[in-house]
């Protein structure tokens, strides 16, 4: 199986692309509640590997934790305002259940940077 890029169908944390986790247990869980919400399909894990190689060609932003740049790639690529993200990888955390309302009260002008960070 390949991984489909697709167009961004919603606003996501780093954009559109395919999104990998290096948690097993993590992908698992997704997966599960993805072809539940999807009502279609079956749990599926795909396992990838990288020739490792290959990495110093490829433009790579990191993010080691969930900073004040990071918030800024958030909600900038959550408001959709990144139309060309120049990055072939983008590695760092995600918004979970606890940091998306926090993300989303910063957007609404609830919360200042250095609040929500």
């Amino acid at each position: 199986m390949h991984p489909k890029i697709r167009l961004n169908l919603r606003a996501l944390d780093f954009g559109a692309g395919f999104y990998l986790t290096s948690s097993e247990e993590q992908a698992t869980r997704w997966a599960k509640i993805v072809s539940r919400r999807r009502r279609t399909g079956k749990p599926t894990l795909n396992i990838y590997t990288i020739d490792e190689s290959k990495i110093n060609e490829l433009n790579i932003l990191q993010f080691k934790t969930a900073d004040a740049d990071w918030l800024d790639f958030v909600v900038n690529n959550r408001k959709e305002q990144l139309l060309e993200n120049p990055y072939d990888l983008v590695i760092g955390p995600v918004a979970n259940d606890s940091t998306l309302p926090v993300i989303d009260d910063y957007i609404d002008d609830k919360y200042t940077k250095e609040e929500a960070v």
